[in-house]
């Protein structure tokens, strides 16, 4: 059985450079970072981090969805969030979601 693409086609998305963004890759997973470009499903992102695993900042040692992630950010404190240390810049091929990050999200996944 081939593997059917169930992404969604961003290439008509208009979203700003210079935010913070979390980017779910169907090839390489779950990034958070600046976003510097985007066309189709490829996304570029500057001071990217790979987020391995996480628990939201606000909620009671629950691990959560990437829209909680984005709104209230990482508990970095926690030895199940796992975040990587950050790249200079990062092409991520496979984007199916876009979420753009608080303020709030983007200090708690800096600091992780």
């Amino acid at each position: 059985m081939a593997y059917e693409n169930k992404c969604v086609d961003l290439s008509q998305n208009n979203m700003n450079n210079n935010k913070y963004v979390i980017v779910r890759s169907a090839q390489s997973g779950i990034h958070a970072g600046w976003l510097v470009s985007q066309k189709g499903d490829t996304v570029v992102l500057k001071e990217s981090r790979r987020l391995w695993r996480w628990v939201v900042a606000r909620m009671t040692g629950q691990l959560a969805t990437l829209s909680e992630v984005a709104i209230y950010g990482v508990n970095s404190r926690d030895e199940r969030s796992r975040i990587a240390v950050a790249l200079p810049e990062m092409t991520v091929l496979g984007v199916c979601e876009i979420i753009p990050a608080t303020e709030a999200a983007r200090r708690s996944i800096e600091e992780a």
